[in-house]
């Protein structure tokens, strides 16, 4: 099973867009600003997921109106990694165009679905995190296999996973089944699942094509038809011509709330813990992330 990786680029990042404009001076998303250093979220990801797949099996899932900010980028890669939607309908029928254009070329590919604006304290941890969750997708090969990190406060506004049993006993990365998700449960609810030991959902999902069509096909068929539309185009050019009639028929749709959730049992997840994550979505928490990332370079070098 080769190992295979989509980055997803298409969010419009509207919560940041004050930051960002100042920063850039221009509208683009958060995914290519230079936030919390000298190089974009975009480039820290794809520097990132090289430890786990190889550049030449990362696709980039961009949308069309961002095209001036991604356009350097997509140019140097073959147009079999470029993945450019019409318009921008959410998580969910991005991550549907990425399993069928891997599923058209690798049916038995293992497939790592990661945001591109996410920072980490830690790269090596979810490096290793990564890994676990491929290998446990290679044994489950029926089951999406999550990274959820350990909670450090009760956070309102992130999607949490609430764990099941234990699947495999590890002392550095164990694996749970999962009950349910709770997506920006507020603040009572969020002081209740993190004192009951519930993890952030990171939203890293991993797992072959057919865990990621199967749950399509049984919660989302709308976006199941996305995919076999993908997988039987004949090139690059048929398949946009398709996936521009599928895209105008379909709502905008979060993967996390129409599909994950709708079916735990088929997830897993994987407990990272000491990577630092954040989502850096809200002003407060890209705050977070430039303050410890600084205080990690000072200790680094002390």
């Amino acid at each position: 099973m080769a190992q295979w990786a989509a980055i997803l680029t298409g969010g419009d990042g509207t919560r940041l867009k004050h930051v960002t404009a100042r920063l850039e001076g221009d509208d683009r998303p958060k995914q290519f600003c230079r936030l919390l250093g000298n190089r974009t979220l975009l480039e820290e990801t794809r520097d990132r997921l090289a430890g786990n797949v190889s550049p030449d099996r990362t696709l980039l899932v961009f949308t069309a109106r961002h095209r001036p900010y991604y356009a350097p980028i997509a140019e140097a890669l073959p147009a079999s990694q470029v993945i450019e939607q019409p318009v921008n309908r959410g998580t969910a029928p991005a991550i549907a165009y990425a399993v069928g254009r891997v599923a058209r070329r690798d049916p038995d590919g293992v497939l790592s679905v990661v945001p591109s604006d996410h920072a980490y304290l830690e790269s090596s941890v979810v490096r290793d995190a990564i890994d676990v969750a491929m290998g446990t997708a290679r044994l489950h090969p029926r089951h999406l296999v999550l990274i959820g990190a350990a909670a450090e406060r009760p956070e309102p506004d992130y999607g949490w996973i609430v764990p099941g049993p234990a699947r495999a006993a590890s002392d550095r990365f164990p694996i749970f089944g999962v009950k349910h998700f709770c997506e920006k449960p507020g603040p009572q609810a969020a002081a209740d699942l993190w004192a009951g030991g519930c993890l952030w959902n990171t939203f890293i999902t991993i797992g072959t094509t057919r865990a990621f069509i199967e749950s399509f096909r049984r919660t989302a068929p709308d976006f199941g038809q996305l995919i076999d539309a993908v997988m039987d185009a004949a090139d690059e050019r048929d398949e946009a011509e398709l996936a521009e009639a599928s895209y105008a028929a379909l709502p905008s749709t979060c993967f996390s709330r129409s599909v994950l959730a709708a079916a735990p049992e088929l997830c897993l997840v994987v407990r990272m813990t000491g990577a630092g994550w954040i989502d850096v979505g809200h002003p407060d928490r890209l705050a977070m992330a430039r303050h410890r990332l600084g205080d990690a370079t000072v200790s680094r070098a002390s």
